[in-house]
């Protein structure tokens, strides 16, 4: 969809039919008849704005004439609860943020939350004219989002591992191996994102303002911590998965031993009323006491058998 706002003269920002000059354009899973609409209107080439709508797209930033590109990612929930046991429960989104003269465009694949606040009027401080300053609240607010998508992936590993230490089943092994890939795209994501941060503060990709570079190092240090927590909970967490896989082998040796042991067990006195029950002659068939004698034996045999497994702690 072609959202086009720009600001009031009250400083609200509306919606407007038509691209104007400092007019702010978001593209959310734009059509082709869309994007070509924007491309032909304000001379964009069509592979620019494509380029972030690519799902395996990383953070970047290109400059070409007067036209600036930074694709940065951001965080969606994309599978929680049981869910995780299929799919990892957060995914990278490519975020497109391109400058031009006159005018700011956002490319995202699909609607993200966190473009909500900035049209519902809950980001303020900003006009659509002044393309550093929301491109600076763009940052600062997809830095939160990482902070808060560490925080929820450390509520989501200290659930799964209570899960775990109860029942010792596959799926939480699951689970916990899908928020460490989350974790390890994020980790991915962040260091190319802080790599983007500092050529914005460091070039001459777009003019920032003392109050802006105050912005930037902000939101790169916001940035830099959740990459520290996100390095933390996945060595954190591939930790715990290869404690919880040696318990769960142990247990599974320890209940193959006692299955072995049972089944020697049993299998002793099915033996030897096997062989007294053939239909052939034995020699204490006339033996009065002959089946007293026979489970006698049985029961000494059995229980020695059994002595045999307890003090090799199979039992």
């Amino acid at each position: 969809m072609l959202h086009i706002y720009k600001s009031s003269v009250d400083g609200r920002i509306e919606r407007v039919p038509d691209i104007m000059r400092n007019t702010w354009i978001h593209l959310v899973t734009p059509t082709d008849a869309e994007l070509h609409k924007v491309s032909e209107t304000l001379h964009v080439p069509l592979d620019v704005l494509l380029e972030p709508l690519d799902a395996a797209e990383q953070p970047y930033i290109i400059r070409r004439g007067e036209l600036v590109l930074i694709v940065i990612h951001v965080p969606i929930l994309q599978a929680e609860g049981e869910e995780l046991v299929d799919m990892p429960p957060y995914r990278m989104l490519p975020l497109g943020i391109l400058h031009l003269r006159d005018h700011l465009i956002t490319i995202v694949r699909e609607d993200h939350p966190l473009f909500h606040a900035f049209f519902s009027g809950r980001v303020s401080s900003f006009a659509t004219h002044m393309k550093t300053r929301i491109t600076l609240k763009i940052l600062s607010a997809t830095s939160q989002a990482y902070l808060t998508t560490v925080s929820r992936l450390e509520r989501m590993i200290a659930h799964t591992e209570e899960e775990l230490a109860r029942t010792y089943r596959n799926p939480e092994l699951y689970k916990l191996m899908n928020i460490n890939e989350s974790l390890l795209y994020m980790r991915t994501s962040l260091k190319q994102m802080i790599f983007v941060l500092r050529k914005i503060m460091n070039g001459g990709y777009i003019k920032l303002y003392d109050d802006d570079v105050d912005v930037l190092e902000d939101a790169m240090i916001e940035l830099e911590q959740a990459h520290d927590a996100a390095s933390v909970h996945q060595s954190t967490l591939t930790s715990v998965m290869d404690a919880y896989g040696n318990v769960i082998q142990i247990n599974v040796n320890g209940i193959l031993k006692l299955l072995t042991a049972l089944t020697v067990i049993v299998a002793v006195p099915t033996l030897i009323a096997s062989m007294f029950s053939m239909n052939v002659p034995l020699y204490i068939e006339d033996y009065p006491h002959g089946f007293k004698v026979l489970m006698a034996v049985i029961v000494v045999v059995t229980g020695l058998f059994t002595y045999v497994f307890y003090r090799l702690r199979y039992l």
